[in-house]
């Protein structure tokens, strides 16, 4: 799950175009986790966000993906915009479970 996403930079531009760099931005941030969290690899994640923001009238983005979160910057024209998104376990998401925690050490018999 995505925490709040926090505009961190942001160039002139009119509002509107702000908005809709924003908002696309926001959508590849989301993609991109959905892609994480589907069990992609980072390389794959920043492969297809790049191909998508194409679709979405970005010129450039530059990801940087952690196991805490990610943050993307996106610009468009002169515009530029920075977000960061931080992942939280949500409490339904199961921990990953130990095969081994099942075992257990057994004597052998002498």
């Amino acid at each position: 799950m995505l925490g709040l996403h926090t505009v961190l930079m942001s160039s002139l531009g009119t509002p509107e175009q702000q908005a809709t760099l924003t908002e696309s931005l926001d959508v590849l941030l989301r993609f991109g986790a959905a892609m994480l969290r589907s069990g992609d690899t980072a390389f794959r994640v920043r492969d297809a966000m790049g191909l998508l923001a194409g679709n979405l009238g970005i010129d450039q983005i530059a990801v940087h993906i952690t196991l805490g979160g990610m943050t993307a910057t996106a610009q468009a024209g002169t515009q530029s915009v920075t977000l960061a998104a931080r992942s939280r376990r949500s409490a339904s998401t199961p921990r990953a479970r130990r095969p081994w925690s099942s075992l257990r050490a057994r004597a052998s018999p002498a």
